[in-house]
């Protein structure tokens, strides 16, 4: 007897509801719930749909009868299976428009049975047929079934790759009650980290301490790739606090979370070097590797301090298991270490505060709980993703002022991330201007709050509230940012700006050099270009900036 095939789609409810409505997700997750056992597969029927559903948080493996379909794809939600052959004549249900798109942000599993039936799929050794000719092919033992990041030559006998194999093993152990300490410990002797760091202390003062070259980072997301970070080139000095500034979706927090290995699960580097203490960033590919560098050498403060902390856990505790896990001193050294770093940070009788939790703290104090953490391992970098944004005006100008002090302490850089200009002229050396994934300007802080070249910079420049005057209108840059889904042509700014040449919608700009280290991607500065004039504000910044902060005569 012939064998029948069958196509599994395996995706998980978070697709599901993006592609089709609220209405089908919902029940699945009240029908699943309403089970006492979670830890195991269960079968459903919702909608005249039978599904096999699971929480992948409590069990890794798929159970299809008698056989074990095992880690084919990483999720955070639950899962869901549907045998969209089984449906492929039912075109009111949402497997057949699953079968007819293909989607690629799914997983296609094809199983055999003993049963014959005719069907207008076809199936050879390595392909799926359908009568409009169109063929998925069975994915290449090349490639990672998770991630499709190239799987290395040399780990043949493995099924995923570095990173995601990291990725199942902390699930796995996790899954067996193991604390973080005990994690860490295992995944030492899972796998020792070759990779040989220099010391801070070969790089002085002034000199790069790292340096991105050509940087480009995409994201998988429904299928289609999204360019986040197109060819970005920037070197860090060592002792300065650089600023990266631009709208959301600029690219600022992804280009600094590949600096600490934090994208997340379907983004990758696919292209370009991060070099940092004489290893190439970009190639990190496990959460092993990045044992040595994340909180060690390269430390983050995000911008809302009470998601960044466990609710559930003692602020004392949070902060010695990281100087526990990473420096390795004993519990009583670890607490007398942390209630240092509270007293640093400010934190009034931290000897008592110690045994609080977040929810006892302010917003302000907070945040310095969360830097005394990221100075836990006296990092040589501190990454700071808009640590101010919410807290108000006095706090903030607080934590900035702890920062500067801080950096000078403890001689580490700061790449701070923020669209507040404002907070960029307290605490910026240098400026780094970002839009739709690039670096457009570059330079000191003088250099683009008063001589910027790039009609964007203008922009951001125009739209502050703190340089506008009673009776007038204050600006706003028009349209909005081009989708990252497509590619760019020309300048991304273009459509947006009224003083772009024809020049800006064909062909992208280079870098210019405007002097000493100010830099600007505009055909602005081709000695080619045409003279335009300024805005008339970007002209009277220095008068303005004088009336507010220095007391000089009022511009009318």
């Amino acid at each position: 007897m012939a064998l029948k095939k069958e196509i599994y789609f395996v995706g998980d409810l978070e697709f599901l509801e993006t592609e089709f409505n609220s209405k089908l997700t919902s029940k699945i997750y009240k029908e699943y719930y309403k089970l006492a056992s979670k830890q195991v597969p269960v079968q459903l029927t919702v909608d005249g749909i039978d599904l096999i559903v699971w929480d992948p948080k409590e069990n890794l493996q798929l159970y299809k009868g008698d056989e074990i379909l095992q880690n084919l794809r990483i999720y955070t939600d639950l899962i869901v299976v549907v045998n969209l052959f089984k449906y492929q004549d039912q075109p009111d249900l949402p497997c057949q428009r699953l079968l007819q798109q293909r989607l690629t942000s799914c997983v296609y599993l094809v199983v055999e049975s003993k049963e014959e039936e005719e069907s207008s799929v076809r199936f050879t050794e390595d392909s799926i047929i359908f009568s409009d000719g169109y063929v998925i092919k069975e994915q290449s033992k090349e490639y990672c079934p998770n991630c499709r990041a190239k799987l290395d030559p040399n780990r043949k006998d493995k099924e995923v790759c570095q990173y995601c194999n990291a990725v199942l093993e902390d699930l796995f152990y996790r899954q067996r009650g193991l604390d973080n300490n005990q994690l860490f410990k295992k995944r030492k002797k899972l796998k020792k980290s070759e990779i040989e760091l220099k010391s801070p202390g070969q790089v002085q003062n002034g000199e790069k301490i790292i340096e991105i070259k050509h940087l480009e980072v995409r994201f998988s997301v429904r299928g289609k790739v999204l360019t986040a970070i197109r060819n970005v080139s920037l070197d860090i000095i060592k002792g300065e606090i650089i600023a990266i500034v631009g709208e959301s979706g600029s690219g600022k927090s992804v280009t600094t979370k590949t600096l600490n290995g934090m994208l997340e699960e379907n983004g990758r580097v696919s292209d370009g070097v991060i070099n940092y203490a004489g290893v190439d960033l970009a190639k990190f590919s496990s959460d092993v590797e990045w044992l040595n560098i994340r909180g060690k050498r390269i430390a983050m403060i995000f911008q809302d301090p009470l998601t960044s902390l466990n609710p559930l856990r003692r602020i004392g505790g949070q902060i010695a298991e990281v100087i526990k896990i990473h420096r390795g001193l004993s519990k009583s050294e670890a607490k007398e270490e942390a209630i240092s770093l509270l007293k640093r940070v400010g934190i009034p009788n931290a000897e008592k505060r110690y045994t609080d939790y977040p929810f006892q703290f302010s917003g302000g104090m907070r945040q310095r709980v969360v830097i005394a953490i990221a100075l836990a391992c006296s990092p040589d970098i501190l990454i700071c993703d808009e640590p101010t944004t919410a807290l108000d005006v006095t706090i903030q100008a607080q934590i900035l002022d702890l920062i500067k002090e801080l950096k000078d302490e403890y001689g580490f850089t700061v790449i701070f991330i923020t669209h507040d200009l404002g907070v960029v002229a307290e605490i910026a050396d240098r400026v780094a201007v970002m839009y739709a994934g690039q670096i457009i300007e570059l330079g000191t802080a003088n250099d683009i709050f008063y001589n910027p070249q790039h009609p964007y910079t203008w922009a951001l420049l125009s739209s502050l509230p703190q340089l506008g005057q009673k009776g007038e209108k204050l600006y706003s840059i028009p349209g909005t940012p081009p989708s990252l889904f497509n590619r760019i042509h020309g300048d991304a700014f273009a459509p947006r700006n009224s003083f772009a040449l024809k020049v800006d919608f064909v062909e992208e700009a280079p870098l210019f050099k405007v002097g000493g280290q100010h830099y600007a991607k505009t055909w602005l500065l081709d000695p080619r270009a045409p003279k335009v004039e300024r805005p008339k504000i970007i002209s009277e910044i220095p008068a303005r900036v004088a009336a507010i902060y220095g007391g000089g005569e009022k511009v009318e």
